[in-house]
């Protein structure tokens, strides 16, 4: 088993025994069943409230690497990253998700 797909079960099972989580999404090559020891892993978490404390959620998990600490290696910044992903991301995501639900 990947490094990868033991995150992936680690989420799941954390989600599951979250009560104030409301919906989970994870998107890219693993769900597709095209992941690799290369690939990365994206979730999007919606909380019903207020949401847990970020940091304390994910150190519950275990090892992981947040968009910040790559940003910050990357050299480019926090802003950098967030902007990147603020301008992609959201949009192919809701156009495939658009596209799978829409009958």
């Amino acid at each position: 088993m990947l490094p990868q797909e033991r995150l992936i079960a680690r989420v799941h099972e954390a989600c599951a025994a979250d009560p104030r989580l409301t919906a989970a999404l994870t998107y890219g090559s693993f769900p597709a069943g095209a992941g690799d020891a290369h690939s990365d892993v994206e979730f999007w978490l919606f909380f019903a409230e207020t949401p847990p404390d970020a940091r304390s959620w994910l150190d519950a998990l275990g090892p992981v690497a947040t968009p910040a600490a790559i940003a910050g290696t990357w050299r480019h910044g926090r802003w950098c990253w967030h902007r990147l992903a603020a301008d992609a991301v959201p949009d192919a995501l809701f156009a495939e998700l658009d596209a799978a639900l829409t009958p």
